[in-house]
């Protein structure tokens, strides 16, 4: 088993775990969609003790970046509206306008029924995957 396929499991069964992942067409869902593979243009970590907020990119080559990839948190990956990790070096003061969204909300939310799912940001990719993956299992009976 892979660094990246044990990371992937071990936040699937944090999930289920937690109930964020209750159903079973969500739990394969989402053990088919690696979520590192929407992050690969890195994401940005808030500097510890800046004052105001400072964040710092963490690129997919950088350690730690697979194993912050499977924790159930956002990951900052745009900085005022247009600032991707791979386009800075060092750090940056301006505010975060988009992020991957934490896991838990994506598939706490993507499993309630109609109309009580919270708003866990419909642009996230890997939410859409996971969307699609559970919509095309279910058309095939």
């Amino acid at each position: 088993m892979t660094e990246q396929d044990l990371l992937h499991k071990q936040l699937i069964d944090t999930l289920t775990a937690s109930g964020s992942l209750r159903t079973e067409p969500w739990k394969r869902a989402a053990e088919t969609v690696p979520r590192h593979e929407f992050l690969r243009d890195g994401f940005f970590r808030r500097v510890e003790g800046a004052v105001p907020a400072a964040w710092a990119p963490v690129l997919d080559d950088d350690a730690g970046w697979l194993k912050a990839c499977y924790t159930d948190e956002s990951l900052v990956t745009q900085i005022a509206g247009t600032i991707a990790p791979v386009d800075i070096r060092g750090q940056i003061m301006r505010q975060p306008t988009s992020s991957s969204t934490l896991p838990s909300l994506v598939l706490s939310d993507a499993g309630s029924p109609p109309g009580r799912a919270g708003c866990a940001g419909a642009g996230d990719r890997h939410r859409h995957r996971l969307l699609h993956r559970t919509a095309v299992r279910a058309s095939r009976g």
